[in-house]
């Protein structure tokens, strides 16, 4: 079950008004549909493309970073026409494959999201590792 490829297809991203204070920030990120389509290197294979929304909401009217593209997906031909066909049905993947692609989304469209949001000026959408100073006690310092 590989991901071969990624791709963004679009960004728009938006600063609306200057940060004042703490903001509540938003991330969600989805599957919009599943197709099919022959890869383009001279073979007879296919591939499925998952395309995906994938948005940051900086709440009361901040801003927003909005991105949307598709993961390519190589397997056997009949894996890929039961993935289409359940997807079709009811719109359901099998989860271990749906973690996969959810996760690479995640990944490369985070990384992408933090930098667009450092470029204007806002806020990063997920928390960021910081080091705190522990308070050393009199007992505790040898000098």
């Amino acid at each position: 079950m590989p991901i071969v490829g990624y791709t963004i297809n679009k960004i728009n991203a938006e600063k609306l008004k200057q940060i004042d204070n703490k903001i509540m920030v938003d991330h969600s990120f989805k599957i919009t549909s599943i197709e099919k389509e022959k890869l383009k290197t001279g073979t007879k294979e296919e591939i499925l493309k998952f395309f995906f929304d994938y948005n940051v909401e900086y709440k009361e009217g901040f801003g927003n970073i909005k991105m949307n593209g598709f993961i390519s997906f190589l397997d056997e031909p009949k894996a890929l026409k039961t993935i289409l066909d359940n997807w079709k049905k009811d719109k359901k993947v099998d989860p271990e494959l749906m973690k996969n692609i959810l996760n690479t989304i995640l990944v490369h469209c985070g990384i992408k999201a933090l930098a667009i949001s450092q470029d204007l000026n806002l806020p990063p959408h997920i928390r960021m590792p910081t080091l705190e100073i522990a308070k050393q006690d009199a007992k505790e310092y040898i000098g």
